[in-house]
């Protein structure tokens, strides 16, 4: 116990020092050394060395089973591997993931410095404390520069344009390193709606760093998904149906094409291929959350479908299961989207009584409000609707000290909420002003064609309706889609 407390002591003191006395450190005396900079992890069980980069490296290929199966051959190799247990715990998640990383923290204690920062670090990010962590992976970053899987470790675990500016650090420092320049395509193409200029500035050196990804690998599922996901949210969708193609024919498969094969059932309305996309991708994701969140889009079909009473009944089964499983970071969101089913069907009791369960789940105040105030206004209750957007405006509005980006985003969310809310509340007229300033939310349609039928207005509304699906730009994860669609049927 006093040799786990010393090596800890002596990795909080390295996380405190200069990034140049760490270079210090590694800096090769005489000849050059190729290991120089690299993570060299103590254990003298080479075999399961491997297992490790492999599982980094699938990791990075967006292949969360394959990773996992290769950790955990690491770890059944050498039991207080404790590096592997980290990449084993990211990929899992769910409810025993906070165990487990702190079970690697503590085994990566009495190894190397770089191992022991790297799990502490991934720790801390799971527990919530990210700042911290972020510092303590940069610290490995620093005293491993030339360890490619590192420099991609930390700069996946940053934010925004830090993340993408220290991507492109990593692809032009390792030109050969695949796994960097799927993420820096990834990362540079967001999906949310309402990022049309940033993808559009972004498409061009997205599309040729997931391209020289498939150069460097072009057996690899993961880089053929890197060039499908540019190509679908640029605009390119017949494009991307060939790699998505041979990345789902590949072994083993990134689990991301088959939500790319997703995105494309959605723009085309084929709901059975959108079911046995959620299908294959459960089966193929280690991901205990990722997987009852997929299988909870899955469940929403069957309201496209026109039958919300199996969308409740598919939605239910998924809540016992991850209530058998512990996962209660799962409740929040399958309690939302039950609230969004009844309100579909303006069922007020159920949308009160779902609503009431997911608070009890003790949901962020983020992910409250945008539940209520969606649940409220598309089941049509209106004061319920109002008092939620106050708490909404209050929590997840503009604020003074973010940037002009992320307010311009918020200032626009807004304006989409509160246009539901008047929808609600029978203002179409107002509404339709909010909304034409909401963005391109599935939301903000979904309410926008309500208020042309408040309005008495059908052939706006069915007009609306049409171009929403014309763009096939929403996403095959939205709950309004399917809302849309399940009214458009009634």
């Amino acid at each position: 116990m006093n040799a786990v407390r010393s090596t800890l002591r002596n990795a909080a003191l390295l996380a405190a020092l200069a990034p140049s006395l760490l270079l210090a450190q590694v800096q090769p005396q005489g000849a050059a050394n190729p290991s120089a900079g690299m993570l060299a992890p103590s254990t003298t069980n080479a075999a399961a060395v491997t297992e490790l980069h492999q599982a980094i490296d699938q990791y990075n290929l967006w292949a969360s089973r394959a990773s996992s199966q290769h950790a955990r051959k690491a770890l059944e190799l050498e039991p207080s591997f404790g590096l592997a247990r980290t990449v084993l715990a990211i990929n899992v998640g769910g409810p025993t993931a906070a165990a487990e990383h702190a079970h690697a923290a503590t085994d990566a204690s009495s190894a190397s410095a770089g191992e022991a920062l790297l799990a502490l670090g991934q720790r801390e990010i799971n527990g919530g404390r990210a700042p911290a962590g972020r510092r303590i992976l940069q610290t490995a970053a620093d005293l491993l520069p030339n360890d490619p899987q590192v420099a991609t470790w930390r700069a996946t675990q940053l934010t925004d344009t830090v993340r993408v500016n220290a991507l492109r650090i990593v692809t032009t420092r390792f030109p050969d390193y695949v796994g960097a320049k799927t993420w820096l395509a990834f990362y540079l193409i967001p999906t949310a709606p309402d990022f049309d200029s940033v993808r559009m500035a972004g498409a061009d050196e997205a599309l040729k760093s997931a391209m020289d990804a498939v150069r460097l690998a072009p057996n690899a599922s993961g880089t053929h998904t890197a060039v499908a996901h540019v190509l679908i949210y640029t605009g390119r969708m017949e494009e991307a149906r060939g790699h998505l193609a041979a990345a789902t024919r590949m072994a083993p498969a990134a689990e991301y094409a088959y939500l790319l094969q997703a995105q494309i059932a959605t723009a085309d309305g084929n709901l059975p291929a959108l079911r046995a996309a959620f299908d294959s991708f459960t089966t193929a994701t280690a991901t205990v959350g990722q997987a009852f969140a997929y299988r909870q889009a899955r469940a929403l079909v069957a309201l496209a479908e026109g039958n919300p009473t199996q969308a409740q009944t598919e939605l239910g089964q998924v809540l016992k299961e991850a209530e058998a499983a512990g996962a209660r970071g799962q409740y929040v969101g399958l309690h939302a989207a039950m609230a969004y089913v009844a309100a579909a069907t303006r069922d007020s009791a159920a949308v009160e009584s779902h609503l009431a369960a997911m608070r009890a789940a003790q949901p962020t105040e983020g992910a409250r409000v945008d539940a209520e105030v969606i649940a409220y206004s598309v089941a049509g209750i209106g004061s319920k609707a109002r008092a939620a957007l106050n708490d909404y405006i209050r929590v997840s509005g503009p604020k003074p000290e973010l940037g002009a980006f992320d307010n311009q985003i918020r200032t626009i969310n807004v304006h989409r909420m509160t246009g539901m809310v008047l929808v609600a509340e029978k203002k179409p007229q107002e509404a339709i002003t909010e909304l034409k300033l909401g963005g391109n939310n599935p939301y903000a349609t979904l309410a926008l064609i309500e208020a042309y039928k408040l309005a008495k207005n059908n052939k706006e509304a069915d007009a609306a309706r049409a171009a929403f699906f014309q763009k096939k730009q929403f996403s095959f994860n939205s709950g309004a889609t399917a809302i849309i669609r399940y009214r458009a049927k009634k």
